[in-house]
């Protein structure tokens, strides 16, 4: 059954009504990264941070951005329990750097490192993730980092995985590399306002920091209406505690359907503050690597079902299995890239699965056994995308 958000979350009539509707009518300026609808895309956001990064080129901040992310890289290791015989390295002066670096180990394995930064006292490689995902070649990098080493007659290396806050990184699969975090190297400011470099910078922080700055407009609206923002944020707080128990509920009801196939896990994704609506996945591993997904997003307005293989190297495959099982399908829109995508989002369910259960568009919903019946349409999609032939 679907939240009713108008009990819980009167926008139009609550007494913070006014906060909303000054938000609205308040001028917008997007950063360029917005403009150009790109700002989650590594490739763009590397490039970016190494134009800044690289004192040669024609910015005013000189090599404090490449001290701030030497300074980033020592203060992890400072800090890292396990990191029982640190010892500081003096990276010396910046001399050059390389993005999109191809490397091959051999004729079935490479891969493509994201940065390479020769210092005077060092090799530093850098694997850049916007994302939420660090499934990367590692050994390949490795090699690569230490062929580096090799031809540059350098002493010292540093391996980093830099990373917005929060990102699982696996440590057993990236033994020897340094996570930094984007946030903490994004915190210098252009003193010169008349450098044309700045709103690029600027753009580069709010898209992982967030506009920490408030203005003297941000500060008046909160002074002003301080009391409805608490509750309004207690009440967008109790909306997602109530999909997180929907969440919950629904991925008791999916492991009840003890599905058969091997290497199959269940679990939730996306927590308060981090994704606007949680997720049960059922996914099928192979040698620790994701092959295939279902996600089952819970909505206030009822549940969504998403189907895709992670390599997305079979999704035509899944979506004519689809099809032909009597499911009817939509191309997903990726939300960060604003870019429709082949996986499937289920906008039909056969008959016979349909029964008690009710829809809205690519919503469903239900008013009794709603979660069982939910977990038996997820299970189904999931039977179909994972069968043997592929």
């Amino acid at each position: 059954m679907s939240l009713n958000l108008s009990e819980i979350f009167p926008i139009s009539e609550g007494p913070f009504c006014k906060i909303i509707e000054a938000i609205k009518q308040r001028e917008n300026h997007p950063t360029f990264f917005q403009v150009i609808r790109k700002e989650h895309i590594e490739e763009i956001m590397v490039n970016a941070l190494a134009f800044f990064m690289d004192s040669k080129q024609p910015h005013s901040f000189g090599n404090r951005i490449f001290n701030v992310f030497c300074q980033a890289i020592e203060n992890s290791l400072i800090t890292n329990p396990e990191n029982k015989e640190y010892e500081p390295l003096d990276y010396g002066r910046f001399s050059s750097l390389r993005t999109e670096i191809t490397h091959r180990i051999n004729e079935d394995k490479s891969g493509r490192l994201d940065l390479i930064i020769d210092c005077e006292n060092c090799i530093i490689g850098v694997e850049a993730k916007v994302r939420h995902f660090v499934k990367n070649p590692f050994d390949v990098y490795n090699d690569l980092i230490k062929t580096e080493k090799q031809k540059k007659s350098k002493e010292n290396v540093r391996k980093v995985i830099l990373c917005k806050k929060a990102t699982n990184v696996d440590p057993e699969k990236t033994k020897g590399w340094i996570v930094v975090n984007w946030e903490d190297i994004l915190i210098e400011n252009i003193e010169d306002k008349n450098d044309v470099y700045a709103p690029l910078w600027e753009g580069l922080k709010i898209a992982f920091r967030g506009e920490k700055i408030m203005n003297e407009e941000d500060l008046k609206l909160v002074a002003d209406n301080q009391e409805d923002y608490v509750m309004m944020y207690k009440m967008i707080k109790g909306i997602s505690e109530a999909l997180k128990d929907k969440a919950n509920s629904l991925k008791k009801a999916v492991e009840s359907c003890k599905i058969v196939i091997p290497n199959t896990n269940i679990r939730i994704w996306g927590e308060f503050g981090e994704h606007a609506e949680p997720r049960v996945v059922i996914e099928k591993t192979k040698k620790s690597e994701t092959q295939y997904v279902v996600d089952i997003i819970v909505s206030a307005k009822g549940y969504r079902f998403l189907a895709f293989d992670r390599g997305n190297s079979v999704q035509t495959k899944i979506n004519k299995s689809l099809e032909k099982e009597g499911f009817g399908r939509a191309d997903w829109t990726d939300l960060l890239d604003d870019k429709p995508t082949e996986r499937a989002l289920i906008n039909k369910v056969p008959k016979e699965l349909m029964e008690g259960l009710e829809q809205s568009g690519d919503f469903f919903s239900g008013k009794e056994n709603e979660t069982e019946k939910i977990a038996k349409i997820g299970e189904r999609i999931y039977s179909i995308i994972t069968k043997s032939n592929y």
